[in-house]
């Protein structure tokens, strides 16, 4: 704990005493530490874009960055993950034992840098990115030899330090040329440089041409030629093209924020640029806040040929600022007068900015409950959710975990279907909140709603529970209107899904200003001591449960839902293909396949999976009309069978995945994760249906090669949430996504193992997205077995069922069905507990 405490309030600019011998420094590294091909970069400017380029376009890769956001633990990761802040303690107990016994006190950034390279060491990176904190020759990074050496830029920085002229800065920064280096230099370093690599003996000079274009085209020139002299090939990345805070926009009600590190004149003047092209029509003002020792002045000036509209705020040392107020002023009243909001500075300044921004955002987010109890329930709030985010000045539209209650206050009805809509307000908005309601009453009438009883039956009920700390009473006779709904406090059909997006917001009113969380607990124990006062019809027994629709939009009308938890499924495997790893043309003409289809349904699947495209190690891609033609009659054929079941079709391709709903099916398996076609994630939106997203690299005919991780379980979580995320924004409600690891995809034997073996972590870190299975038949299976016929495998696949019911899975995905359902029912009796149906 002493150790992180002291890293927290660490003055970074102090700690970075460069001292004249570094050997004090390197002694605590063994030679062997990075037994790997080493990248160093220095730079005045782009050091960060170069690295993140290099980070996302190389598997098992360490990188250590000084600058970090939010925590020290961001300046070490491995393939983008920041190290776990358990490991980092750990890391630096060890380097303050080493420095008493060997009776050197090292600088906290020193002692940064040994942390990382031992961290490197002991994951056995297969590539090491080394970000020199401010110099070169004598800075900490410097006691380890780069194979690459990267020269981004050179300016006037750290003079009292570096040096009062851009040569002897550059001649600083050339420090960390070696001996058998390959030199690597941007446009805007001086020519001495190269006559310093020659000197030293570096392997080879490249500088790259001076020519106009922006600073990330130069960063990726940089990493390009990097990735040339390492004699290897970019590999496909889940990682977003611009680490944090680098040109970041976050879109709000009030204002579009940027959020950008520049605060050198060189980053400035490209920020500038781009912001000319990217918002010509937009009303644009700038905050910033520079470190002391930067060029303030010739910044301002740059920032001004922008926009009239800059305001500096005065930037202290560490990351409490003490004058942080004006900093929160000045970025609130900019997004008041303008359409864009620009804040350009340090890492500790993004940081204050993050939670500004995060602070007005809640001020104007507004949750509305939805729920139904008559027709085709899940499509009705599934055509809910894409009306209300068609509405003019709603955005950043999320949902909570769709919940099955028990019908209260009038009992003798059908159970709902319940979930909370989360939501930011345009200021035009916030002001006439009367007018939500009337549009929010109009968008029920369309959907399906007619004049009931009160708390009755009904096809679709929209409620605005709560906006931001807002206390607001009118008494208009058409819709009178109370916020925050009077009633929330003793619903657990609102609070439970409320507890999905804000388990702390608070209640403004009530006594103590409980926050969703504690009004929960306090419901429950009414609940338990049936104390008066709590609704008719609720009760512990009859609790929200979450579930997750059986069907979606087009497809199957009034299908049931699945009750997340309850039992594990079973999905069928139809391969409509001819060249499939195991099952290759068994079901390849649509008469077998749909007399497959219907004996799985009788052996007990709930779900078929029906695909056209092989998607095994090496497979060749099928053309798109090809892949219809496979799939379209199967679904066809098994829907005129009148089964109950739900029917997904497995492809990647967007105009099969409508093509297949439009037959019938009603889910969408999508092994890409909807990164093969862009239209995917919005199309699944469109068509209102469940899909799942499969982590996978490359594609079947490159995966093998890519099977490489840091952590598998860790990086396989970490694309999925990113994947989630991308299908959220694409308009999918939570509910309607569905999440698998991939097994067998881009994976060796040991991986699929661990993700097995931590199936229930994955459960857990993938929540509340239900987690699907498949391991049927796959090739560890054989390998374990000695069988290299796959459809002798049998037993072997059924245990892979037992350990996904063990970690809670709630899908399996197989080809033998009857075997698989017998195994997931014993295995669930053992595992889960089981609730009564509502």
């Amino acid at each position: 704990k002493v150790a992180m405490e002291e890293f927290a309030d660490v003055d970074w600019t102090k700690s970075r005493v460069i001292r004249q011998d570094l050997s004090e420094v390197s002694a605590f590294v063994s030679d062997a530490a990075l037994a790997c091909p080493v990248v160093h970069i220095a730079g005045s400017n782009g050091k960060g874009g170069v690295a993140w380029n290099l980070v996302r376009s190389l598997h098992r890769c360490g990188s250590f960055t000084s600058p970090f956001i939010e925590h020290v633990s961001e300046c070490i990761g491995i393939d983008g993950q920041a190290i776990e802040k358990q490991e980092l303690l750990k890391l630096i107990r060890g380097v303050l034992e080493d420095e008493r016994s060997r009776g050197v006190e090292l600088t906290p950034f020193e002692r940064l840098t040994v942390v990382a390279y031992r961290h490197f060491q002991e994951k056995q990176v297969q590539f090491a990115i080394i970000e020199c904190g401010m110099g070169g020759r004598l800075d900490s990074t410097n006691i380890v030899r780069g194979d690459v050496c990267v020269l981004t830029s050179v300016g006037l920085e750290h003079t009292a330090v570096l040096g009062s002229t851009v040569e002897a800065i550059a001649r600083e920064k050339a420090g960390i040329f070696k001996r058998g280096s390959h030199v690597v230099c941007g446009p805007d370093v001086p020519e001495l440089v190269k006559d310093i690599a020659v000197d030293v003996g570096a392997a080879s000079f490249l500088q790259l041409p001076r020519c106009e274009e922006t600073y990330d085209v130069t960063a990726k020139r940089l990493s390009d030629a990097v990735l040339t002299r390492l004699n290897v090939a970019p590999c496909a990345s889940h990682l977003p093209p611009a680490p944090p805070c680098r040109f970041e926009e976050v879109a709000t009600s009030r204002a579009h924020f940027v959020l950008d590190v520049a605060h050198n004149p060189h980053a400035v003047r490209a920020l500038v640029s781009r912001c000319q092209d990217r918002f010509r029509s937009s009303r644009l003002a700038v905050v910033c806040a520079m470190a002391k020792d930067k060029d303030i002045e010739g910044m301002l000036r740059l920032l001004r040929d922008l926009t009239p509209d800059v305001t500096k705020c005065a930037w202290h040392d560490g990351r409490t600022d003490p004058d942080g107020q004006e900093l929160v002023a000045s970025i609130r009243a900019a997004a008041e007068r303008s359409d864009v909001v620009l804040i350009c500075g340090t890492f500790a300044i993004m940081a204050a900015s993050r939670r500004v921004i995060e602070d007005l955002r809640s001020e104007s987010t507004c949750f509305v409950a939805i729920g139904s109890n008559l027709g085709d329930r899940a499509r009705s709030l599934a055509m809910a959710v894409q009306s209300l985010r068609s509405l003019e000045g709603v955005h950043s539209l999320r949902t909570s975990s769709l919940y099955t209650t028990a019908a209260q206050y009038v009992t003798d009805q059908s159970p709902f279907l319940n979930a909370v809509v989360k939501f930011e307000l345009s200021q035009a908005r916030l002001e006439n909140l009367q007018s939500l309601l009337a549009d929010l009453k109009a968008l029920e009438k369309h959907l399906g709603r007619v004049p009931s009883i009160r708390n009755g039956p009904r096809a679709v009920d929209l409620d605005i529970v709560a906006v931001g700390q807002i206390v607001l009473s009118t008494a208009d006779r058409q819709y009178p209107l109370v916020i925050p709904h009077e009633r929330m406090h003793e619903r657990d059909f609102v609070l439970v899904p409320m507890l999905d997006l804000c388990p702390n917001w608070q209640h403004p009113t009530l006594p103590g200003k409980p926050t969703v969380r504690s009004m929960l607990q306090a419901l429950s124990t009414s609940l338990r001591g049936q104390a008066q006062g709590t609704p008719a019809g609720a009760s512990l027994e009859t609790f929200p449960f979450r579930v997750f629709p059986a069907a979606g939009g087009i497809g199957r009308r009034g299908a049931p839902v699945f009750r997340h938890g309850h039992e594990t499924l079973v999905m069928g495997i139809i391969n409509a293909t001819p060249d499939s790893f195991s099952d290759g043309g068994d079901h390849f003409h649509s008469e077998s396949a749909v007399a497959s289809g219907v004996a799985m349904v009788k052996a007990g699947a709930q779900i078929l999976d029906v695909g056209g495209e092989s998607t095994r190690p090496g497979a060749a891609v099928v053309s798109v009309e090809e892949e219809m033609r496979r799939v379209v009659p199967v679904i066809q054929g098994l829907r005129e069978k009148n089964l109950e079941v739900s029917i997904s079709v497995d492809t990647r391709n967007s105009a099969t995945a409508r093509a297949a709903v439009q037959a019938g099916a009603d889910w969408i398996n999508d092994v890409s994760a909807g990164q093969h076609d862009p239209q995917m994630l919005s199309t699944a939106a469109s068509l209102l249906v469940p899909i799942v997203l499969m982590h996978m690299r490359g594609t079947p005919e490159t995966m093998k090669s890519l099977a490489s991780y840091t952590d598998v379980v860790a990086d396989v979580t970490s694309h999925l949430l990113a994947r989630r995320e991308a299908a959220i924004a694409a308009g999918n409600p939570s509910w309607n996504i569905i999440l698998d690891p991939g097994i067998g995809f881009a994976k060796t034997s040991e991986h699929n193992l661990q993700l097995l073996r931590h199936c229930r972590s994955l459960a857990q870190r993938l929540h509340p997205s239900p987690l699907l299975i498949g391991a049927s038949r796959k090739r560890f299976v054989g390998e374990i077995l000695g069988e290299a016929d796959a459809k002798k495998r049998v037993f072997g696949n059924v245990a892979t069922v037992a350990a996904a019911v063990a970690g809670l899975a709630d899908i399996v995905r197989v080809h033998e069905v009857s075997e698989s359902v017998q195994t997931s029912k014993v295995c669930d009796r053992i595992y889960r507990e089981h609730r009564s149906s509502l």
